[in-house]
């Protein structure tokens, strides 16, 4: 009997791995689509370092049968912790944080509101206005070199816009090991450089003057780049990457479409 009843909480303990799973997490401005398959990525790369750490750790061999069901019972209870730290860590690269259960449900609840408000074809005005010359081009659009100067755009707009392009940057950058000249094709490099795009729009954002807005938004930017990125593949943190470098041309790449 008492056997049973270990048995029984040992497979409650494994049948509750992935607590983090459970949480609520957020990102703003992410589609459900993308959501879900940041969930899966993270959930498969959670679960190889369970396996691993379950590999790592057999039962040992001696002892009683209720001594090795003891040990047992502790690593899986071990690779339980070990499965939610590494799936919330790999959604806290990817922006995500964690919200609780009222918060989640008003986010649910105003996404379904909007999502039931009537799409009206609108005015002819509004619809000769979906052909009209935009007022400026959105960041995807913008050459590499093209600096918007003469901007009407107030500074919040202005640093608005640094962020955006940041941040497109930095998704669309090649990382790549330095030792090895091998593309690292799944790092934490994304969150870290988007972090430091938000940096910077926030010291862009405490000034005055649009020129200083820009500078600081720049500096504080590059100020926050990596030097060094999480290989998901390779379990490991990689110093010697392009990192940096990347992150440091996404910053510039904001700054000119901030100036």
């Amino acid at each position: 009997m008492r056997r049973v009843a270990v048995m029984g909480l040992l497979m409650g303990l494994i049948i509750g791995t992935g607590c983090a799973m459970n949480a609520h997490w957020h990102r703003p401005g992410v589609s459900v689509e993308q959501k879900r398959v940041d969930r899966s990525r993270c959930t498969a790369m959670a679960s190889y370092k369970q396996q691993q750490y379950i590999i790592d750790n057999p039962v040992p061999y001696g002892g009683t049968a209720e001594e090795r069901l003891g040990a047992s019972l502790g690593i899986s209870a071990a690779s339980v912790a070990v499965f939610d730290l590494a799936f919330g860590n790999c959604l806290r690269t990817l922006g995500y944080y964690e919200i609780s259960k009222k918060e989640a449900l008003a986010i649910a609840k105003n996404a379904k509101k909007r999502s039931a408000q009537p799409r009206h074809q609108g005015s002819q005005t509004q619809r000769d206005s979906r052909h009209a010359k935009p007022r400026y081009m959105p960041p995807s659009a913008v050459p590499p070199n093209y600096r918007y100067r003469g901007s009407t755009n107030s500074i919040q707009e202005a640093c608005d816009d640094a962020e955006r392009r940041c941040k497109g940057e930095c998704s669309s950058a090649t990382i790549t090991d330095q030792h090895t000249y091998k593309e690292i094709t799944w790092s934490d490099f994304d969150g870290k450089c988007e972090d430091a795009c938000r940096a910077g729009k926030r010291a862009c954002e405490d000034e005055d003057d649009r020129t200083d807005a820009c500078y600081y938004f720049k500096k504080r930017c590059n100020s926050n780049c990596p030097n060094d990125v999480y290989d998901w593949n390779a379990g490991e943190y990689l110093l010697f990457t392009n990192a940096e470098d990347a992150c440091e041309d996404a910053c510039r790449s904001g700054h000119r479409w901030c100036d």
